[in-house]
Parts: structure tokens; C-alpha cells; sequence
């Protein structure tokens, strides 16, 4: 019989869902948070991709929760190159045209994966952006 052991997912030791990738689309269950991948769109040369969508999937929360010995060691003072490949399809709005909206990555403190769409955009709204708002559909882009 195996125990469960969702702490020690990222040494592949037990299978888990627990995820340093956590959708705002999946909720917790007894085997922690679906992680979102799709294999049909993807980088060229690679074999799967994450989803986000709109509104269910509107947030990707990366994150060494339940996973620490595998989570990203920022330091603070230090300069980082971030590399990120994307490919927008399908991009509407604006929801509320009093805001900027698209794909943005901002960098923030403790919001919950159970926080809403509304709760969300308004605790991020002042919050810095790595990269601006990108709201034209394009093919992949890094």
C-alpha cells in the first residue's frame, strides 16, 4: 500500500496533483490541484504547454507551496532574466474598459488560489508588471 505523501511529489516518489503551477480553474481535492497541461498546443519542439483561459482558468499562481525543496531561491538585490513563451488565441475584451487587460505577469505577495476573478483583478491591479498587458492574438512569442 502506498501512503500518500504530497510533499514529496517533486521528487516523483508518490504519484500527487499537488502543482507548483496551481490554475485558478482547479480547486483542492483529496489529491491536491490538477495541473492544466495540453498536449495539442504546444512549442514547437516541446510536448505540452499550460492552459489559461478566461474566466474560469484567468490565473496561474506559481508557487513552492507543498513543494519548498523545489521552488524557485530568489534573492533579494539580484537581477533575473525571466524567459516566457506564449501564444494568445482568441483574446476579447476589454471585461471592464476602465482597465488594461490581456496577458500580464505581475509579481505579488499571498492571494489565495480560492480568491475570485473580482478579488483577484482588484488586489493586482496596482500591483508591478514584469511584462505590459499584451491584448492582440498572436502566434508563440518569447
Amino acid at each position: 500500500m502506498n501512503l500518500v505523501r504530497p510533499w514529496m511529489g517533486g521528487q516523483g516518489a508518490y504519484s500527487t496533483n499537488f502543482a507548483r503551477w496551481i490554475s485558478s480553474s482547479e480547486r483542492h481535492s483529496n489529491e491536491g490541484v490538477m495541473t492544466r497541461l495540453n498536449y495539442q498546443q504546444h512549442y514547437p519542439g516541446h510536448e505540452l504547454s499550460y492552459d489559461l483561459f478566461y474566466p474560469e482558468g484567468f490565473r496561474f499562481w506559481l508557487t513552492p507551496w507543498e513543494n519548498e525543496l523545489f521552488g524557485a531561491r530568489f534573492k533579494p538585490n539580484t537581477k533575473y532574466q525571466i524567459k516566457l513563451r506564449y501564444k494568445i488565441t482568441n483574446l476579447a475584451g476589454p471585461r471592464n474598459p476602465a482597465h488594461p487587460y490581456g496577458f500580464v505577469i505581475k509579481t505579488h505577495g499571498f492571494l489565495s488560489h480560492e480568491t475570485g476573478l473580482e478579488a483577484t483583478e482588484e488586489a493586482l491591479r496596482g500591483k508591478p508588471s514584469i511584462i505590459d498587458h499584451v491584448n492582440v492574438n498572436q502566434g508563440w512569442h518569447t
